[in-house]
Formats: C-alpha cells, structure tokens, sequence
C-alpha cells in the first residue's frame, strides 16, 4: 500500500471526524448533551487513528468548555484522557502529551479532585518548560493554587518559587542575593543590605512586568485568573522584601525612608487583597486563599506602624464586601488574630508574636532580626 494512500485515507479519516465534531457542536447548541458528547468521543477515536493528535486536544478542550456539565461527565472525559495519553506516551511528542495532561489537571480542577490536577499540572510545566519557559511557569502556579485548596500552603510556596526561577531568563541568583542580605545584616551594614534589597524587589517587579507583557493578545482572556493570582503573589513577596528593607532603615534611624517605603507598601498590599478578596467573592476559594488574605493584612499593619502610617483599617478593609460566612472564617484564622493584636498593643509587645509564628520561606530567616527591630 503506497504511501499516497494512506495520506489520503487519513485525510478522508479527520473529515469525517471534523463532521462529526460540527454536528456534536449544534447537538451542544441545542442542549443535547448526551448526544454532542457520544458524537465527539467518536470523532475522537477517529482521529487518534489517524494520528490527527493536534485534533484529539482541541475535541478535549471543546469538551470542558462547552459540554462538561456534570461530576460523572467529567469523570468518563477524565478516565479517556489517562488512555488517550497511555496511548500516545511511546510516540515522543511531549507538546502533544503536555497539552493532554494540561485538561486532564483542567478537567480534575473543575471537580475539585485538587491532588489529580496539581500533580498533572507539574507534569506539564515539565514538558512544557524546554520550549516555552513562561508557560511552564504559569502552569506551575495553577499548580500552587491547586495544592493550596488542599491547604498544602508549604508545597504550594515551593511551586511558586520554582515558577520563579522559570520566569527568570538573567542571570539573578535568589538564594545568593538573599545570603548576602543575611551577611550584611549580621555584620551591621544595613546601607549594604539595602542595595540587594533593592535589586531583589526590581527582579520580582520585571517578572510583574514580563508576565503582563506574556498575556497580552489572545493568551490574556484564557489566563486572566492565573495572571492575577501571580500578581499578587509577586506584590506579596515584594512586600517581604520590602519589610526587612523598611526594619534596616529603622536601625540607620532614617524615619523619613522608613515613611516613604511605608507610603509604596501600603498601597501595593491594598491591590494585592483586593486582587484576593474578587476572587473570593466569586464562592469558588479555599483557606489557602484566606491565609494569603490575611497574611497580606498583617504585612499591611505592620507596614502602616513602622511608618506611622495609619491610613486604612485593616479590619474594615478586609471585611468590606466580603459575605458574611467568609468574614466569620477570616477572624478565626491565625495572622487575623496577629493583626488585631498588632492594632491593639504596641510593636514592642508584639515582638514576642514572632517566635511562633508560622512566617514565610522568605521572612523565616530574618526571624531574629524582625523580633530585635520590632524592640527598636
């Protein structure tokens, strides 16, 4: 059989499948959904025989968009999924493996089976990252935000910084720039900390920047969500940063640097909850979601009384448009409580709040030297 000939009954194969597909659509336009679903499983079959793999994806995208309507829907596309990549595991086309697992973990978020898709994402960040670091990326904090619905917080904090890295095309080395910091410190040159300090709060605001510049065109409609909460995440560890920067410039006692960095993270901790609480208004959020909010408006306070800054309550902003049911989780919740602690008491009888508190890859480290500025 020559070539030409199987050419041309692969061509015959994915026309037939494309009919099928356009018919599965109307069947979907009209509320068939049995229907629409049965016809675009036999379109799939039909083009996984004739290799259209390109065409296998869309008819799963397709799929979650416009007919995964119930659990049991989803679960049947899902357990298709698994052998349609068993299937072409052996043939070496990691785009196309990548972009199965990609609605895979799609179709597992939407049932909220959070481990299956958090897993699956990483998966296709792995295949993905060799020819497109920034998607790879963007799928590794979809991952995150998976893995914080199951209240993972620590390995979802891990996922975010190896996003980090993968955003990261210089020459900027994290750890080390952070070790110095540690050094200058320790030996009293906190003009020398600043300046890494500084460098380190413009390589998280680039990547904001390359990110949005990444999302322009088409891309940003399908990964609005994703970019927002990369967002603000970056502005929240900006804010680490920027904290620890703010406490060196208490120990050169220049209060008037001390209210400028105050003024700048304010306001970026301001559009970061706010980022966070239209999220939550939507009724689709986790208590990881609620820890960033409140860890945000701890960071908030804690900016607004070094600097003597008091221009938003922290309590009123956080409760401000949010239902009822949230508000009451909220004031349960551990840096809530810090919080309205750091409002009532002084910064120096707050230092003892930090000895046991659960604090950040990033704050961790600078435990001692928070408690010792916060005596200042």
């Amino acid at each position: 059989m020559s070539n030409n000939y199987l050419e041309e009954e692969q061509q015959a194969e994915r026309i037939r499948a494309d009919g099928l597909r356009e018919k599965a659509l109307k069947l979907g336009q009209e509320d068939n959904i049995k229907g629409a679903i049965h016809l675009m499983t036999k379109a799939l079959q039909i083009y996984l025989h004739a290799g259209a793999y390109l065409e296998v994806v869309d008819v799963f995208d397709l799929l979650l968009i416009n007919f995964a309507t119930s659990e049991s829907q989803i679960l049947q596309i899902m357990e298709r999924i698994r052998k349609t990549i068993d299937n072409i595991e052996y043939l070496n086309l990691p785009e196309i493996s990548a972009k199965l697992k990609l609605a895979l973990a799609n179709f597992a978020f939407k049932t909220q089976d959070y481990l299956t898709a958090g897993n699956a994402y990483i998966e296709t960040a792995d295949l993905m990252t060799p020819t497109d670091a920034i998607a790879g990326a963007m799928i590794l904090i979809r991952a995150a935000e998976a893995f914080e619905k199951l209240g993972r917080t620590e390995r979802a904090e891990k996922l975010v910084f190896d996003a980090i890295l993968k955003f990261n095309a210089s020459n900027f080395d994290l750890d080390i720039q952070s070790k110095a910091v540690r050094t200058h410190i320790h030996e009293k040159k906190f003009q020398e900390a600043i300046s890494i300090l500084r460098e380190t709060a413009k390589f998280f605001r680039d990547l904001e920047q390359e990110l949005e510049n990444s999302l322009e065109g088409e891309d940003e409609k399908s990964f609005k969500n994703i970019k927002n909460n990369v967002e603000a995440r970056l502005i929240h560890m900006v804010s680490e940063y920027n904290l620890i920067k703010m406490m060196c410039f208490k120990h050169l006692n220049d209060e008037t640097m001390v209210l400028q960095q105050a003024k700048k993270s304010v306001r970026d901790l301001i559009h970061a909850i706010q980022i966070i609480k239209e999220e939550i208004k939507t009724g689709y959020f986790s208590t990881g979601d609620l820890h960033r909010l409140t860890f945000d408006l701890f960071l908030l306070q804690m900016f607004q009384e070094f600097g003597n800054y008091q221009v938003e309550d922290p309590i009123d902003l956080v409760s401000r448009g949010l239902p009822a049911k949230v508000i009451e989780i909220v004031r349960k919740m551990k840096f809530y409580e810090y919080t309205v602690h750091v409002l009532e008491f002084d910064l120096r009888d707050s230092a003892e709040l930090f000895e046991d508190m659960a604090l950040s890859q990033i704050l961790d480290p600078y435990r001692a030297f928070m408690i010792k500025s916060l005596k200042l």
